[in-house]
This record gives C-alpha cells, structure tokens and sequence, in this order.
C-alpha cells in the first residue's frame, strides 16, 4: 500500500513538472531547469517500481509495471530530445539572423 500511494505522488509530480516543461517550451531559457524537474520523478518511478518488483507476489505484473516505467521514461527522453533540438535549433537561426541584421546595420553606418 505504501509503495503504491508513493507511486501515485511521484506520478502526479511529474504531471505538475510536465505542464511546467510544456508552458517553458516557450522560452529557450526555462526549458533546461524545467527538463530536469521532470526527468527526476522519471527517475524515482523507475526507482519504485523496480523496487516494488522486489516485493510483490506477484512478480510478472510487477514486471510489467517496470517495462512500462521504462518505456515511458524512453518515450519522454525521446520527446525531449527531440523538442530541446528544436528549441536549439530555433534559437540558432534566430541568433544568426540577429548577427545578420547588426552586420547589415553596421555595414550601413560605415557606408555613409
């Protein structure tokens, strides 16, 4: 019963960290600390349910509870992966268009 209610709180931990990662996908800046805030209830699911693995009397439904932890932790990082590389990437262009126009400008200034 104790590892199921703490099951149950790291879950919805990482339900309040992920709509906090998805609103800071927005900003370049508050993505990183907002990543990091999911991936530990992440962590600690994958942490109690191989513990609970080691407990239970039941020990292919455990296992199999463990392979879906794991499976969604893979499916995140994946998500993750793919969205910070997105978020970098924007951040690039938006950075080399900046450079971009400040050249232009002081090209400009230098001209006249």
């Amino acid at each position: 019963m104790r590892a199921r209610s703490e099951l149950t709180a790291c879950a919805v931990t990482l339900v309040g960290t992920s709509r906090t990662l998805v609103g800071a996908l927005g900003s370049a800046g508050a993505v990183g600390p907002a990543l990091a805030d999911c991936l530990t209830p992440l962590r600690r699911l994958a942490d109690l349910a191989q513990a609970l693995g080691r407990h239970t009397s039941a020990p292919l439904q455990t296992r199999n509870l463990v392979l879906r932890v794991h499976d969604v932790t893979a499916a995140f990082k994946e998500l993750a992966g793919a969205e910070m590389a997105q978020i970098i990437r924007d951040h690039n262009a938006k950075k080399t268009q900046n450079i971009g126009q400040e050249n232009n400008s002081t090209l400009g200034a230098i001209g006249t």
